[in-house]
């Protein structure tokens, strides 16, 4: 598997790793990028099956965990990287986070399932024979694009990326997906996490910042208010001052709250 990557900044500064979404691509990221890069060496990854390794086949999440991995090694020199992620991405950053927490310094899990919802298997075929000649609908691809904050700026190439995700892969993606389980090596790691989610996101992804923040106690967990899925696109400026203060081991910002046992 041969993933397409972007780099940007200086490299001599400290590594900033943002892992995309499932249906985008490293575009997510670009008002992150603009912000960061200043200040540190920012590396942006394109998942298989999507944005530039649309060629690549979707395997499953550790294997996309262990490419990006290698990306690490190779383009790093030693240092250990920031982690940032979002939905798949987030995921993904847990499985790095389970299986390598040396090479990472810090955290940002945004909005992912780690609990398996195994009767979506039965539906996800289904899903799969109706969404993707969907996927081609252009009014279609703007709700979509809508409810995922996905701003006209960024739109065309979220529909063209839309366009070639092929049938397997996105079955492949949303079965592994949903069936993630938490390794049991994640409760050792000592890396600090922040997880961070949107008050209006679906029950499953809160139930996943819960699960995170009960496993290890590394693990913060805080909420956006007013915001569903995709909270980097939604308010990137926020966005961007929660991860500078979380790097910088300052407050976060008093806009959000961190969770408290049933308190959303």
């Amino acid at each position: 598997m041969e993933l397409f990557y972007s780099e940007s900044g200086n490299k001599s500064e400290k590594p900033i790793v943002f892992i995309h979404g499932a249906g985008v691509a490293s575009w997510m990221w670009n008002k992150q990028v603009e912000f960061f890069q200043d200040q540190f060496y920012c590396l942006t990854v394109d998942l298989p099956g999507h944005g530039k390794s649309i060629s690549e086949e979707y395997v499953s999440t550790r294997a996309c965990s262990e490419k990006i991995i290698d990306i690490i090694e190779e383009r790093v020199n030693g240092k250990k990287v920031i982690l940032v992620g979002f939905s798949l991405g987030g995921q993904i950053v847990v499985d790095i986070l389970s299986i390598r927490p040396d090479l990472v310094e810090s955290a940002l899990i945004n909005s992912c399932v780690i609990k398996p919802l195994k009767f979506l298997n039965f539906i996800i075929p289904l899903m799969t024979k109706w969404s993707m000649p969907l996927a081609k609908n252009r009014k279609f691809a703007r709700l979509q694009a809508k409810y995922m904050y996905i701003g006209d700026e960024d739109f065309e190439k979220y529909y063209e990326d839309s366009k070639h995700i092929t049938a397997k892969t996105f079955s492949t993606l949303m079965i592994g997906y949903f069936n993630y389980k938490l390794v049991d090596s994640f409760k050792q790691m000592t890396v600090p996490s922040l997880v961070l989610v949107g008050s209006k996101e679906p029950g499953m992804i809160k139930k996943s910042l819960i699960a995170l923040v009960k496993s290890n106690p590394n693990c913060k967990g805080y909420i956006v208010p007013r915001v569903s899925h995709g909270i980097s696109l939604a308010r990137p400026e926020l966005f961007n001052d929660i991860l500078a203060a979380w790097i910088n081991k300052q407050p976060l910002p008093q806009e959000i709250y961190e969770y408290i046992a049933g308190c959303w």
